[in-house]
């Protein structure tokens, strides 16, 4: 992500979740904390749209600040992180399992960028979450809330599910 994104999102350069013209996903660097992204995420809620903050298991900033993940979270903004972090080495499991216990992820993705090499399969987290709820609240219910919101409700109206502490800690092993 760029301090750059809005000014390509109103040019049109930039698509938004579902081409519905109201959330953006946006990735921050892995190896560089995004201080921008405070001043950013306002910018871009004061214009009308909502972030969508992509690999938050990943992004550098959360490792430095973890209590702007929470702060993000608290003004709306979905988190999203991946179905391969659930099943990664021992130290991203075990962030990816405090992430979930802590209810900083409200969505779960695929990754999947093609059929081949990248498929877009999220067989592997459900078998890791083990509660086929969380799972579907993850997978399924938040983010048709983003996509498909309620006839005459706005998407950001609407409630996110979250792992709750006996959801999460059932995760562990």
């Amino acid at each position: 992500a760029e301090p750059e994104l809005l000014e390509a999102l109103q040019a049109g350069r930039v698509l938004t979740v579902g081409d519905r013209g109201r959330h953006v996903l946006v990735e921050l660097p892995t190896n560089t904390p995004a201080t921008y992204a405070p001043e950013l995420f306002f910018r871009l809620q004061l214009a009308g749209y909502t972030p969508v903050i992509a690999h938050v298991e990943r992004a550098a900033i959360f490792r430095v600040q973890p209590k702007m993940l929470v702060e993000f979270r608290d003004r709306g903004y979905p988190l999203q992180m991946n179905v391969t972090t659930l099943n990664g080495g021992f130290a991203t499991r075990r962030r990816a399992r405090q992430l979930l216990r802590d209810g900083l992820v409200t969505l779960l993705a695929s990754d999947g960028h093609d059929t081949v090499r990248r498929k877009p399969l999220l067989t592997p987290a459900q078998r890791a979450l083990r509660s086929p709820e969380l799972f579907e609240a993850l997978t399924l219910t938040n983010p048709g809330r983003i996509l498909l919101p309620p006839p005459g409700r706005r998407a950001e109206e609407e409630t996110a599910v979250t792992a709750s502490p006996k959801q999460a800690d059932s995760q562990e092993g």
